[in-house]
């Protein structure tokens, strides 16, 4: 078995103290309740947040590059819980992340429980601190920087707004959740990379099935968890430069809409309250909303959860 590198820089014991501007640690003490001990199968085997194959030594300095800092855990509460006790040390800049190989309390839109089985990617990133995040589109956003990303790298999926993304075969392949905690933005994403939820568990009403994250092909990612968020990262923050970091709010529609599922079909709105409207679904407006038109009328939503009529 070849040797595996697990420099000072990569193994950690407790929280840092003190910014880490790049690279990858490990944390395996130091979050309470939050998380469990970390133990070194969560990082390689078939469903290990790196997977089987480990670097050498000499090979460890690229494996383990990341433009921001990425904090590996074993079993958390969630990534968020973690990501904010690192947030609240100021050891969590922008674009810095924490992945975990399980959840026991992740969850989506309207705080619905998501299923965490291992060999998937489970990711709470921060946003850059910036407006547009923290206006009426700040979800969105964020879902189309990811469905830019994972169309750059070979994966064509669409956003089904405001925070799902679904694969070729209109399945969901990931889910989306911004939260502020503290007055710094999160972004949680859980991506079904090689593993899909108890069917027996999902909701009987939801709106796409679950799938796996497929290439233009069809074909499922060999990637492990942390080497695609490792290509994920660069390629979102690429986009963000090319695109939101230099365009105004009017040029939303425009870049949103190619990413947007079942834009000119005839979809239901469902808000949390029970209330429904059905129309044609025409695309994005400059703030974010979801335009519908609706037995002759027009409206620009701003919640709720779609599903095709």
């Amino acid at each position: 078995m070849p040797k595996v590198s697990l420099h000072s820089g990569f193994l950690s014991t407790f929280l840092p103290d003190k910014p880490v501007e790049s690279g990858c640690v490990a944390l395996k003490e130091g979050f309470g309740e939050h998380a469990a001990p970390f133990s070194l199968e969560a990082l390689s085997g078939e469903d290990g947040l790196l997977g089987p194959d480990l670097p050498l030594v000499d090979e460890s300095a690229a494996f383990f590059s990341t433009p921001a800092p990425t904090y590996l855990c074993d079993e958390v509460t969630s990534t968020f819980a973690v990501a904010h006790a690192l947030a609240q040390k100021k050891t969590l800049p922008a674009w810095g992340a924490v992945l975990a190989a399980c959840q026991t309390e992740g969850r989506g839109q309207f705080r619905r429980r998501w299923q965490s089985p291992r060999g998937n990617l489970y990711v709470t990133f921060r946003l850059p601190d910036v407006p547009l995040f923290r206006t009426s589109a700040g979800a969105l956003v964020t879902g189309v920087l990811l469905a830019m990303a994972f169309s750059r790298l070979g994966y064509p999926l669409r956003l089904k707004w405001p925070n799902d993304l679904l694969n070729r075969d209109h399945a969901k392949a990931a889910g989306i959740l911004l939260e502020d905690r503290g007055g710094v933005l999160l972004a949680g994403v859980g991506v079904n990379l090689h593993r899909l939820p108890d069917a027996q568990q999902l909701r009987s009403d939801r709106a796409a099935p679950a799938g796996l994250l497929l290439d233009a092909d069809g074909n499922p990612s060999s990637l492990a968890p942390f080497a695609l968020w490792q290509t994920l990262v660069g390629e979102m923050i690429a986009a963000y430069n090319q695109t939101f970091a230099v365009t105004t709010a009017e040029a939303l529609p425009s870049l949103a809409d190619p990413f947007l599922a079942w834009r000119g079909e005839t979809i239901t709105v469902s808000d949390a309250d029970g209330t429904m409207l059905s129309g044609r679904l025409g695309g994005i407006g400059p703030t974010g909303g979801l335009l519908l038109t609706s037995n002759g009328r027009s409206h620009e939503l701003f919640r709720g959860s779609l599903a095709r009529a």
